[in-house]
């Protein structure tokens, strides 16, 4: 009985110890091992917001879980995003009405014996006596110099059409589509006006509300005339030979038609940019191109935050910068040239102004040259005292001066292809310096001796006198800021670079976005600050220095914004208040100032026209 019941005891400890082994093992073996993370995907967003994600597995003989996440996610923003140089987009070309209201917009009339008090105001007339008949009258007369006293302000497009349509990333626009010769017209006209009565150089459009039949009807925001400047050459009078650039956005769309409204991502909201020139004050009209393209929260309403070149010769370009975008996943180059190229009387850009345009990098430390791909013995060239390496080649924006297609069809945007190049060189060229080159003798480098460039390393001299013969001579067009840096400020830039201006009155403040970017990747972290400048004739590069240095008198009428730091998507808010009026510092009956701001980090002037504020 014992040893049955020993036996029974040995056998239940023994069933007991195999079940404590056994369960201790299960508990060891519940949760398996991990392995390694995987690397950070690519951003899920091309542009703005997006996410990443890394994964590990469970790794397990008997199927058992594993304690943790095996999958994890960060917020991501790669790029700004390169608003209305992107996919999808429409282009439009015609004309525009512009019934702008004029006053003594002629300098040297001011503070003379020709100067009319009376012309400040549109409302107001100059009454002569006209003898008319053999008896006198009364009757209303305007100096020869006032273009359009009485303008009534409105601004449309008129006579307008969709070019092309651009649906598919990376290839070219589509100019039989449905869309393509459609009328833009509106719903209710804007306004063109002028926010300061002496220099008349802050156009602003406000309230214009468009239509395109069977696709949608929007409001345009507030766009301010950017990029002010000499596009015709040998043109006579003030305007005729002046363009202007404007970027807003539209908002407010009542898509007609859920096909294109599906096209376009169903955006509540999009962008859009046009071009302005050959304007007469006689049939108070010119010429429009531009864009309608995608926008996004963070893309600035009056700015371009993406990359841009800045010409090194603003004598030889009529445009202060050359907005673009370099699309990795599609491998092109979008170039906004809208505002870059010179043309002659009649808007024919065929002046040969330019021989042979192309882009090139400008790669110091020869990042490029680790590819063999890339080639840069057979790329590398010399000129504006840098040496660049050739991306493009065989003059591929020849045509900008061939034609009007570019400028008519596609509203001034052109694209550069780079599929030849394998993605890590493209990788590269998203974080080097590009710029446009001009060329006077076609220089293809596929056409190089190889040999010839060996001899480089031993006879560098040499090599570079021999090489830009063959090549000849050359013009640096633009080229980016070091480090690719894109300081802008959603106020007005002097007369040479721009104007994004406000109206303000004493005791309002203006919150002022600012966006800081390196080669298109927010820039975080970045310090901004506002500075008044003393001597606003070195802000402004016009030959009427005597009347420029009355701007920005009195000094103490502002109170600036501290220093301010961008956070992660590259965004500051500066903050300035009008303490008190500014009085007539430019004379009796010449109403308000302008006073120019510097921001710091960008090296940009600004400066915003202050209006009186009367009891």
């Amino acid at each position: 009985m014992r040893k049955d019941i020993t036996l029974v005891i040995c056998f239940g400890i023994c069933v007991i110890f195999i079940v404590q082994e056994s369960s201790g093992a299960v508990q060891a073996e519940t949760y398996g091992t991990w392995s390694k993370w995987t690397a950070w995907s690519d951003c899920s967003a091309s542009c703005g917001n997006g996410t990443r994600i890394r994964q590990r597995l469970c790794i397990s003989k008997r199927a058992q879980t594993c304690h943790g996440l095996s999958r994890q996610q960060m917020q991501c923003y790669d790029f700004v995003c390169p608003s209305y140089l992107s996919w999808p987009r429409i282009h439009f070309f015609g004309t525009l009405n512009a019934n702008c209201p004029t006053v003594n917009n002629f300098l040297p009339l001011y503070n003379n014996g020709r100067f009319c008090p009376t012309c400040n105001t549109f409302r107001q007339k100059t009454v002569d006596e006209v003898r008319t008949e053999g008896h006198s009258e009364e009757k209303l007369t305007y100096q020869s110099t006032q273009m359009n006293p009485m303008g009534n302000g409105h601004f449309y497009f008129s006579n307008t059409v969709i070019t092309s349509a651009c649906w598919k990333p990376g290839e070219e626009c589509d100019e039989k589509d449905f869309l393509v010769n459609r009328r833009m017209t509106y719903v209710a006209p804007g306004r063109m006006v002028d926010l300061d009565p002496d220099w008349q150089f802050t156009g602003l459009a406000i309230g214009y509300e468009i239509k395109i039949p069977g696709m949608m009807i929007a409001r345009m925001d507030t766009g301010p005339t950017s990029q002010i400047s000499k596009r015709l050459t040998n043109a006579r009078g003030l305007d005729h030979g002046a363009i202007g650039a404007t970027k807003s956005k539209l908002v407010d769309i009542r898509w007609l038609d859920s096909f294109y409204q599906k096209k376009f991502r169903n955006a509540t909201s999009l962008s859009i940019s046009f071009v302005m020139d050959m304007y007469r004050f006689s049939t108070k009209g010119g010429r429009i191109t531009g864009t309608i393209g995608m926008t996004s929260d963070d893309d600035p309403t009056n700015l371009y935050g993406g990359r841009v070149m800045r010409p090194l010769n603003f004598n030889r370009t009529p445009s202060r910068e050359y907005a673009f975008a370099l699309d990795i996943k599609t491998k092109t180059i979008l170039i906004d040239c809208g505002t870059s190229i010179r043309s002659d009387t009649n808007g024919n850009f065929a002046i040969d102004d330019l021989k042979h345009v192309d882009v090139v990098a400008y790669d110091p430390e020869h990042k490029l040259c680790r590819y063999r791909s890339f080639n840069c013995r057979q790329r590398a060239v010399h000129c504006g005292g840098k040496d660049l390496f050739m991306v493009s080649s065989g003059g591929a924006l020849d045509f900008v001066q061939q034609g009007q297609k570019w400028y008519v069809k596609r509203g001034g945007v052109v694209m550069v292809s780079l599929n030849n190049f394998p993605n890590e060189v493209i990788d590269v060229l998203s974080r080097t310096r590009l710029g446009l080159v001009n060329h006077t003798v076609l220089y293809n480098h596929r056409q190089s001796n190889r040999w010839e460039y060996k001899l480089c390393d031993l006879f560098p001299a040499y090599c570079r006198k021999v090489d830009a013969a063959r090549k000849g001579s050359c013009m640096l067009m633009g080229l980016e800021d070091e480090y690719g840096l894109n300081f802008k400020a959603n106020i007005c830039y002097s007369q040479t670079m721009g104007s994004y201006s406000n109206s303000m009155s004493r005791g309002e403040t203006w919150d002022i976005p600012a966006i800081a970017t390196s080669f298109a990747r927010p820039l975080p972290n970045a310090t901004l600050s506002l500075h008044a400048i003393n001597n606003p004739s070195e802000a402004d590069r016009s030959e009427q220095t005597r009347i420029a240095r009355k701007l920005s008198l009195p000094k103490n009428i502002l109170k600036l914004t501290e220093a301010m730091t961008t956070n992660s998507y590259g965004i500051a808010n500066l903050r300035l208040t009008v303490l008190r009026n500014p009085g007539y510092p430019r004379g009796k009956n010449i109403d308000g100032q302008t006073k120019c701001l510097n921001l710091v980090e960008a090296s940009e002037t600004y400066c915003f026209p202050l209006t009186n504020q009367k009891s």
